[in-house]
């Protein structure tokens, strides 16, 4: 075996054992039990997690075939790959360090007082090819988003000509919001939890991130599916 392929495996090794350590230290299970109850725990426990249980098996059963069907010290039949190396590595990271969910999606967030007119919507956010969803509050508690797509329908559908754009934005809320449209975080919660919430709840448009996951607070960071794109698990 290529020195290159041994010092891969030890690697793997490496990485593999601080997933099992940390996973029995977070679920409070002692070393002598298997990993597979460290999982099953962990991700019951930590069910915003749960999307690395299916790669934690695969590491789990390649992590096996080393260990226990190696014929001489550092002499395996099987060799991971640099790719899969790089995942267990990261994964590990991830597990160990996890982001905060203000430090991947924190930035400053356009907010409209429920009395701000629609122009001040059109000039500030359809305007800007970034911004689409902007969170509407009315004293001081979140009122609804509002969306580029709400506000060309609502001016279709209201026949104002130009004084549509005087109306403030939350005539143009639904009165009847639908469920499960935005969700509110936590600023100090992990990033994960973010792209669980999408996963969990197909319909959401964004997540808002505030100080402690309240709607009675502006938000410090915002998450769209568009973001969630960009951004890696790990």
């Amino acid at each position: 075996m290529e020195q290159a392929e041994t010092q891969r495996t030890e690697r793997f090794l490496t990485a593999f054992n601080r997933i099992e350590r940390h996973l029995k230290h977070a679920t409070g299970l002692p070393d002598h039990e298997p990993m597979t109850a460290a999982m099953r725990r962990f991700f019951r426990q930590q069910p915003e997690w749960r999307r690395l249980e299916n790669p934690l098996h695969a590491f789990r059963e390649l992590r096996n075939l080393i260990v226990h069907e190696r014929y001489d010290p550092y002499t395996y039949l099987a060799v991971p790959s640099e790719t899969v190396t790089q995942q267990i590595e990261q994964t590990a990271r991830a597990l160990e360090h996890p982001k905060r969910a203000d430090q991947t999606y924190g930035r400053p967030v356009l907010v409209l007082d429920g009395e701000d007119p629609l122009e001040r919507f059109l000039d500030e956010a359809v305007r800007q090819a970034d911004i689409d969803q902007v969170p509407v509050y009315q004293d001081g508690t979140f009122a609804g988003l509002l969306t580029g797509w709400d506000a060309t329908r609502w001016w279709a559908q209201a026949n104002m000509g130009a004084d549509a754009a005087s109306v403030p934005v939350k005539r143009l809320l639904n009165s009847e919001p639908a469920p499960d449209r935005v969700v509110f975080i936590a600023r100090d919660a992990s990033d994960i939890t973010v792209r669980s919430a999408f996963e969990q709840l197909p319909g959401l448009v964004c997540a808002l991130i505030t100080e402690a996951g309240r709607r009675d607070a502006k938000p410090v960071g915002i998450a769209t599916a568009y973001d969630l794109v960009a951004v890696s698990v790990t």
